[in-house]
């Protein structure tokens, strides 16, 4: 009936079986079914395919026997037999009857990037695994689907000769400019980026190094030390008091301990203390109503709102006790206030003073060495210990203790929490290639959260049998109902986490529960339920936020701190633990694919390269560890561009100088004899240039006045950078809420000219004719312009006159010329 195509009958002449080329049976068939005719596709077994086919070989071969063959320019692979000479006639007529053996010729090219030469992508689809492009689809235009496989093949790196494809009058042309802007989007070759970072390079270290400090004469400061109530604090808020006025100073002991944000700013209001220093970190009992969280953290939080409350800026200084990696860590809980006093620091520049750690009882040299260091206010994260005082730094951890004999190998069950996530995904892959033959992915999902299914199969074709087990792990019966029901595991790796972002000023103890719930009350579960089962491995995935401190991140980064002090106990009770303090990931995780990470320094990290760097660290059985692709000298400069800290002195080079705005001369001095429309001006050009550089863009211009702050790519830690800048050039303090408290950067600058200057001063027609005349005195018109100024003032004298005739003076008739007209104002207006 038609050529390629079989036909045969079937139980009766009505009823018609079709087998052959697709495009062919779905036509005749179609045919076949308007005159009546019953008709079945049938997919046939290819041996079957062979007899239907075998009328048709003889003559075939004849065809192919006068066809001249000769080897082919581009290698060419079998699909019938590989290796086979495809040079002689009898291996088409084998390639009509004989099985196609794709997945053979395909693994043999074994090729990244394919092209599909035929009439429609119909191979595409059964190449998942590579990159193919087809010359040709069925359903769409021919030459736009040919010319974007080419250009697809040509930006993947394939030489294409276009000279064929192109019409002769066509040829290469340079990429253009952006129009009127001058401005170049294309790196040359030198500019272009390094490839993705050794692995060392994103090893860092905590390290606590010895430092002097002189004695402290506090004569005639004035410190006020709040406490959380007596019994708590072991008798340091007395030894405190006594060594304030043995130095000179006066000391105002406040019991704060049960009092929200709004009591204690009642209560500072008013203070005029040079110093503030709270105790309330020593209590780490659990909030009522919120477990996970510390009491001390609570009231730390309601602290510095009260400050924020009461308008005060005085340096706030929070004590804690053993619970940083100075010396053995005895609580883990208390360290929640090093993370959260971090975010304080960059989104209360002026209000913080710092953090430091005492241990043990509050002797008289530790009470000179904590009076000493918040007297001198150069070291901002310090610890007291018996041999004097420590202060922290970070610093490059790829030269550190000397390897293991043998590398970290997974045995039994491998738990791992928030399995079934983007980085949970990446770790069970992972620890499947490191050996895992069995891992437990616990969610909160379990087998519904989304491509677990995949992740399942996935992994069992590594050979890894994976289980996903709905579990909250933060609920502690869970837990230990599923430590129960399924046995215990080998190692555990925490990789769950919740986000609730948000500055300071708007958290709440629910805030704070939400998140210490799922990443610090998980991780206290998973210490307590296995200590005693001798596990290989005990992993915390903790967060840069808790080491270094995060704008907008105060309940993430106190949990973080938290797990990083968790691990420092565990192993000073000796069990195994490793923290590791993660950087962003390249999109994944919760921080990947966040905006405006290039213009701060940070550099998200490859997963690949992100789990070569953990083998590292569990190799050599570090406790804790910071793996992050961070330009530091950029990071450093963002950091410290509203306060000083040593912090980062070792990465960044050098002293960590402060490089803020903050030396500047406060623009509103130089602006205050302007008028409100010049100082609106004045402050949006000042918000343009500060965002810029923020957002890390070349210029003012690239901000756009009426966009939303979000859509520029703003993001809480930006948001109070750019607070910062704007409060250290007005020389006032601003809202940290500031930037999301207005739609967008004009918005931003009416609401700072107001705040600023007040109300505009109301005009006059006197004060403003007599700055038209000074306006007049000094300006240079040529002809054109003195035509325009001369009509415009025609038809404003018009509207003058025409308002009071028998007051107002007139203008000669409207044929005067420009002479008459600035004589007119200088002898009948009074201005001269």
């Amino acid at each position: 009936m038609a050529s390629g195509l079989d036909v045969a009958a079937v139980n009766g002449p009505d009823q018609v079986v079709l087998s052959g080329a697709v495009a062919v049976v779905d036509a005749v068939g179609r045919e076949l079914a308007g005159r009546g005719v019953r008709v079945r596709r049938l997919r046939v077994s290819h041996a079957f395919h062979s007899v239907l086919m075998e009328p048709m070989l003889a003559e075939f071969a004849d065809v192919v026997a006068s066809v001249g063959f000769r080897s082919a320019r581009v290698p060419l692979v079998s699909s019938v037999e590989v290796g086979a000479d495809v040079t002689v006639p009898g291996y088409w007529v084998r390639q009509v009857r004989e099985t196609v053996r794709f997945a053979d010729a395909v693994a043999v090219v074994d090729a990244g990037l394919c092209v599909e030469v035929g009439p429609d992508a119909t191979l595409t689809a059964m190449l998942a695994d590579h990159q193919v492009r087809p010359l040709s689809r069925r359903d769409a235009d021919e030459a736009v689907t040919f010319l974007g496989a080419l250009g697809a093949l040509h930006t993947a790196g394939v030489p294409v000769d276009w000279t064929p494809a192109l019409p002769a009058v066509a040829g290469p042309v340079d990429l253009p400019t952006y129009a009127f802007q001058h401005r170049r989007y294309w790196l040359d070759a030198d500019d272009a980026p390094a490839a993705r970072t050794h692995t060392d390079d994103l090893l860092y270290a905590e390290s606590w190094q010895p430092a002097h400090l002189p004695p402290a004469d506090l004569t005639g400061v004035s410190w006020l030390l709040l406490t959380p109530g007596e019994g708590v604090d072991a008798g340091w808020a007395a030894a405190i008091r006594d060594g304030v006025e043995a130095a000179g100073g006066r000391c105002t002991v406040l019991e704060a301990a049960g009092l929200d944000h709004s009591t204690l700013a009642d209560a500072l209001h008013g203070s005029r203390a040079d110093r503030v220093i709270s105790l309330l970190g020593f209590d780490d009992t659990p909030t009522p109503g919120a477990p996970a969280v510390p009491a001390g953290l609570a009231a730390t939080l309601h602290l510095l709102q009260a400050l924020d409350d009461a308008g005060l800026d005085t340096p706030l200084w929070c004590l804690t006790r053993d619970a940083v990696a100075a010396g053995p860590v005895h609580a883990p809980a208390q360290a929640a206030i090093w993370g959260l006093g971090r975010t304080a620091a960059l989104e209360h520049p002026q209000r913080w003073g710092g953090l430091v750690d005492i241990s043990g009882r509050p002797g008289a040299e530790a009470i000179d060495h904590v009076l000493a260091t918040v007297a001198a206010a150069v070291e901002d994260q310090v610890a007291v210990r018996p041999g004097g005082v420590l202060v922290r730094r970070l610093s490059g951890a790829a030269a550190g203790p000397a390897w293991k004999a043998e590398a970290w190998r997974p045995e039994g069950d491998v738990w791992v929490t928030g399995g079934t996530g983007g980085v949970g995904a990446h770790l069970a892959r992972w620890l499947s290639g490191r050996g895992a033959r069995r891992l437990v992915l616990l969610s909160r999902r379990g087998p519904a959260a989304p491509g677990a299914g995949d992740l399942v199969a996935e992994l069992e074709a590594r050979g890894t049998t994976a289980t996903v087990v709905a579990c909250d792990v933060a609920d502690r019966a869970q837990l230990a109902g599923l430590l129960d029901r399924i046995g215990p595991p080998s190692a555990v790796f925490h990789a769950a986490g919740v986000l609730d972002d948000g500055v300071l000023a708007s958290l709440t103890t629910a805030r704070l529960e939400a998140v210490l719930t799922a990443k610090a009350g998980a991780a206290r579960n998973l210490d307590e339920l296995t200590r005693d089962l001798n596990l290989d491995a005990f992993v915390l995935f903790s967060s840069v936020a808790g080491a270094v401190g995060a704008a907008g991140q105060g309940n993430y980064a106190a949990a973080n701190a938290y797990l990083d002090a968790l691990a420092a106990a565990r192993h000073a009770a000796g069990h195994r633990a490793l923290a590791v303090s993660w950087g962003a990931w390249e999109a994944t995780g919760m921080a990947g694919g966040t905006d405006g990470l290039d213009a701060s320094g940070v550099r998200p990290m490859e997963p690949e390269a992100a789990l070569e760097a953990l083998g590292r660290v569990l190799d050599r059985g570090d406790v804790t560890a910071l793996v992050a692709g961070i330009d530091w000298s950029t990071f450093a400069a963002r950091f410290t561009a509203s306060r000083p800290s040593p912090l980062l002195n070792e990465l960044a080079g050098g002293e960590s100088a402060h490089t803020g705005d903050a030396a500047e001369v406060p623009v509103t001095q130089q602006w205050a004899a302007l008028d409100a429309a010049a100082q609106q001006q004045a402050l949006l050009d000042l918000v343009r240039t500060h965002a810029a550089a923020v957002l890390g863009h070349s210029g003012p211009d690239r901000i756009d006045p009426d966009r939303p702050f979000q859509e520029l790519g703003f993001t809480s830690l930006s948001a109070v950078e750019l607070r910062n800048r704007l409060g250290a050039a007005l020389g006032r303090t601003l809202p940290a809420t500031l930037v999301f408290d207005y739609p967008n950067p004009a918005a931003l600058a009416a609401e700072l000219r107001q705040s600023t200057f007040g109300e505009p001063k109301a005009t006059s027609v006197p004060d403003e004719l007599d700055r038209l005349e000074r306006l007049l005195e000094t300006a240079v018109l040529d002809g054109a312009t003195r035509a325009a100024a001369g009509s415009r003032l025609r038809v404003l004298l018009d509207r003058l006159t025409t308002g009071d005739h028998e007051t107002g003076a007139r203008l000669p008739e409207d044929t005067s010329d420009d002479d008459q007209i600035f004589d007119f104002i200088q002898n009948q207006m009074g201005i001269s």
